[in-house]
């Protein structure tokens, strides 16, 4: 995960530094600076191992080109649509113009920073991408409940100076399996491979939204989680109206603010919440110290409209 960071940070880094033009990008040159910018970066992990092994060798080259497929895979999808970089790694909090979060309390102000791996913009509008090194969904009701709180505060905190919010989403940068059957192509693999890199998260706009991230969908679009019937846009594509995304933030900022006051109050019970199989237990970095036993059930269930 650090590594492929790493990687699409540089290569976002090197086009716009040079101000290169991503719609002209080839495979080929993609390709090219991708593994040169893999050397460097993995140079800094071999030069720490006395001995490298075959196996080392073996994984090295592997990380080496599945960051070549990432890579190829987000230039085309910029190709597609009408956005572009405009930040890696940007740093909400580090200037006048991109200020943190602020949510008022009883006891005062709660001022919320953060990084966002990627920002896009398209005439006044932006939307944001996080990598992830492991499938990850956005879940609106999670975002009610206070629960996945991350790309609706990052939108919130970009408003003002990047124009209107319409997507948050998340990219997967994980080495994909695409399942062989008898008559695929070349084609047919390399465009599997670059639809398994699709966004999961939400467009905020009307029907021409999902055209402005993918302006060569027909039924179903590779970039994003949109599909077309013949009304319209179908049931299943992730978008939500202006109003909705105001209504969702709004509750997100009840839920911080609740999170601030009992904070300030001194309040530091423990109960995670729990939803079917997943719990706030399952990836948490503080459970060797926090002294909850999963075993015991006393989870806080969350339900719709929590």
């Amino acid at each position: 995960g650090t590594f492929m960071h790493a990687i699409m940070e540089a290569y976002t880094g090197y086009v716009t530094d040079r101000k290169l033009d991503w719609h002209k990008i080839t495979k080929e040159d993609c390709i090219s600076k991708v593994y040169e910018l893999s050397e460097e970066s993995v140079k800094t992990i071999t030069d720490k191992i006395p001995l490298l092994t075959q196996r080392h060798k073996f994984l090295i080259s592997k990380m080496k080109k599945y960051a070549a497929d990432t890579l190829w895979a987000v230039v085309r999808q910029i190709q597609a649509g009408f956005y572009t970089p405009y930040a890696s790694e940007l740093n909400i909090g580090s200037s006048d113009e991109i200020v943190p979060v602020t949510v008022k309390t009883s006891k005062g102000e709660v001022t919320l920073y953060g990084v966002v791996d990627r920002v896009d913009r398209f005439d006044d509008s932006f939307r944001i991408i996080d990598y992830k090194s492991s499938q990850k969904s956005l879940d609106l009701d999670k975002v009610e409940q206070g629960i996945s709180l991350q790309l609706f505060v990052y939108s919130n905190a970009l408003r003002n100076s990047m124009g209107k919010p319409k997507g948050m989403f998340y990219l997967t940068l994980n080495s994909p399996v695409i399942p062989f059957s008898e008559g695929m192509t070349k084609e047919t693999v390399e465009q599997k491979v670059f639809e398994s890199f699709a966004f999961d998260g939400y467009m905020v706009g009307d029907e021409n939204t999902p055209f402005e991230m993918d302006r060569y969908m027909t039924k179903k679009s590779s970039i994003t989680k949109a599909e077309l019937t013949a009304k319209g846009l179908s049931a299943r594509t992730k978008i939500i109206t202006p109003d909705r995304y105001e209504e969702i933030s709004e509750k997100m900022f009840e839920k911080i603010r609740g999170y601030a006051e009992a904070i300030t109050e001194g309040d530091t019970k423990v109960f995670p919440f729990a939803e079917g199989e997943e719990t706030a237990c399952d990836y948490c970095d503080f459970a060797s110290v926090c002294g909850f036993e999963k075993g015991s059930g006393c989870f806080r269930t969350l339900k719709k409209g929590d």
